[in-house]
């Protein structure tokens, strides 16, 4: 029961409305008029909404990285739910066990359904109109979710005019600071990292430097439902840290690649937004259409023969596609990126390049050596090159696949000629390679 999010979101909001409301009702404004009570009552209902939300705002923010400060909603919703759709489902689980009043609490339960449908699908037309603005915030850790509750009693503690502790809000602001002094800590240590993030048959990895530098390869796919950049790319990404990337690569515009990226690239600050020339259609093009005019990013298509900085010695070579290569195969047109600390290269990251942009890559005769090799389309048969593994002589593969992925990726065949040892998300999660000053590389995974 405790690890039941909508059972902790509700003890969490009951509390609140609890500790504050009392401290805000005699603020609000009535009277006893007609329009005066609808007044009170509207304001009732808007504090009583502030009240949750103020003290659910860890907790969301944790859980999701991310807010939708959207009180006037809750103005229409709370009456709803308190005198409509819940009073009709309580009175329709009563009538429903007994035979002869089954009926009419069957009536009851579809109708309180039917008004939750109704006030969904005006929600969904809200939030279609851009009326529902979803801001990404920083995820705190559990330390700063504790520090809240403490200063956010000791701040009601202090407006009811009682003896403040100045120990109990001291420890407060502790918790609050902590764990930003050991997230500088770690930004400031001399590792270069490369974390393969597991969002299942797609891809999704983040380079971090050191100094707090962050640059995502690719955001994950998703469907019509489920965006994998606003439910699984983007909470990681603001897990103790602020939404703000230095730069994101988007290595070719399929879906399983590229349809995680619009909600980062319209939620987050980002520096810059590289791609290899093409960009998305239908509804995911609309989408990043959509992102990128709200953040003015304009998309840098890249080449063979270029290098972006990534730090004073870091950065990435583009080794695919060349100026004019065509293909009708878009995982072919593939950005190829070599990691590189200055002479040494570090990882290969292919996107979906399958033989063909494998044969054109060896064609160039340029240094293809690295230590992490992430495989290419995610292992597919149709990527197989045993000259470009050779030529790339990595030490460790890394493949983001998906449990039970219905293409079984990695192919066996690949696996084979690999000959070094792999990690994929569908069997170890979340892989990521740490390069420590001049130290080998280290994998660490998150189910080992």
């Amino acid at each position: 029961m405790r690890l039941d999010l909508s059972l902790q979101m509700s003890a969490v909001a009951v509390a609140g409305i609890g500790l504050m409301y009392p401290r805000i009702r005699p603020l609000l404004f009535g009277g006893r008029s007609l329009p005066g009570r609808v007044a009170g009552a509207a304001a009732g209902v808007l504090a009583v909404s502030l009240c949750a939300t103020v003290s659910l705002l860890p907790l969301v923010s944790w859980y999701f990285g991310s807010l939708s400060p959207n009180l006037l909603l809750n103005v229409v919703w709370i009456p709803m739910l308190g005198f409509a759709i819940m009073p009709l489902g309580l009175a329709g689980m009563i009538l429903s066990p007994f035979a002869f009043t089954a009926p009419a609490g069957g009536v009851l339960l579809k109708l309180a359904a039917s008004i939750t449908d109704h006030m969904l699908g005006l929600l969904h037309m809200v939030a279609g109109a851009g009326l529902t603005p979803v801001v990404a915030v920083l995820r705190p850790l559990w330390p700063e979710v504790v520090g809240f509750f403490l200063l956010l009693v000791v701040a009601l503690a202090a407006w009811a005019n009682r003896r403040v502790s100045t120990g109990l809000a001291g420890l407060g602001f502790l918790l609050l600071v902590a764990p930003h002094v050991f997230v500088m800590a770690s930004d400031a240590r001399d590792e270069v990292r490369l974390t393969v993030l597991d969002v299942g048959l797609g891809q999704s990895a983040l380079i971090s430097l050191p100094g707090g530098h962050r640059w995502l390869v690719d955001g994950g796919g998703g469907s019509k439902s489920f965006d994998l950049g606003e439910a699984v790319v983007g909470p990681y990404l603001t897990l103790g840290r602020p939404p703000r990337l230095d730069g994101v690569f988007m290595s070719h515009p399929d879906s399983d690649h590229s349809r995680g990226l619009s909600f980062i690239l319209a939620r987050f600050r980002v520096g810059a937004f590289y791609t290899n020339g093409q960009l998305p259609t239908g509804v995911s093009g609309a989408e990043m259409a959509e992102a990128l005019t709200v953040s003015g990013l304009k998309p840098v298509p890249l080449v063979t023969g270029q290098r972006v900085a990534l730090d004073d010695d870091v950065g990435l070579e583009v080794l695919h596609p060349p100026s004019g290569f065509e293909s009708s195969n878009t995982n072919e047109c593939s950005l190829v990126l070599r990691l590189v600390r200055g002479e040494r290269g570090l990882a290969i990251l292919p996107g979906d390049m399958e033989s063909a942009g494998a044969d054109a890559v060896l064609s160039l005769g340029v240094p293809l050596d690295a230590e992490v090799l992430v495989l290419p389309h995610h292992g597919s048969k149709a990527s197989l090159s045993v000259p470009f593994y050779q030529g790339v002589g990595a030490r460790a593969a890394l493949c983001s696949n998906g449990f039970m992925n219905r293409f079984n990726f990695p192919h066996p065949a690949v696996v084979e000629a690999l000959d070094v040892p792999l990690f994929t998300t569908s069997d170890h999660g979340q892989v990521t390679a740490v390069w420590r000053g001049d130290d080998p590389v280290v994998i660490c995974a998150y189910r080992p």
